[in-house]
C-alpha cells in the first residue's frame, strides 16, 4: 500500500478492460448482423467501468484505513467513500428491480394481473 495512486489507476484499468471484455464477448457471441457495430461502444461502456473500478478501490483503502484506526468516520476519504458506496447500492437495488420486472415481463405464461401489478411499481 506504498503507492495507492498506482493501485488506484490499476482499479481503473481493470474495470475499462472488464467492460471491454464484456461488450467484446456480447459482439462476438451474437448472431446479428449488425453487432460489430457494438464494438464502437466500447469506450462509451468502458469509460464509466474504468470510474468504478477507480472508485472500489478507493473505497477498499477507505474501508482498510478505517478498520487500522488511520482515518476517522469524519475524515474526507471516508466520507467519499461512503457516497461510492450508496451509488453504488442504488445501482446495484435499481438493476435487481428492474432484472425481477422484466423476468415477469419476458415470461410467456405471465397474468394480465402481473403484468399490471409490475407496471405499477417503480422502476428507475
Amino acid at each position: 500500500m506504498q503507492n495507492r495512486k498506482a493501485i488506484l489507476t490499476t482499479g481503473a484499468y481493470a474495470g475499462f478492460i472488464g467492460a471491454a471484455v464484456y461488450i467484446v464477448h456480447a459482439v462476438f457471441t451474437s448472431d446479428s448482423s449488425t453487432a460489430a457495430i457494438g464494438l464502437i461502444f466500447i469506450p462509451v461502456y468502458g469509460f464509466p467501468a474504468a470510474g468504478a473500478g477507480w472508485a472500489l478501490v478507493y473505497t477498499i483503502f477507505a474501508l482498510l484505513d478505517l478498520s487500522s484506526g488511520r482515518s476517522s468516520w469524519k475524515s474526507k476519504n471516508v466520507r467519499i467513500a461512503t457516497v461510492f458506496v450508496g451509488v453504488f447500492s442504488f445501482a446495484g437495488f435499481s438493476f435487481f428491480v428492474q432484472h425481477s420486472a422484466l423476468s415477469v415481463a419476458k415470461h410467456p405464461d405471465s397474468t394480465p394481473q402481473a403484468l399490471e401489478e409490475i407496471s405499477q411499481r417503480w422502476i428507475p
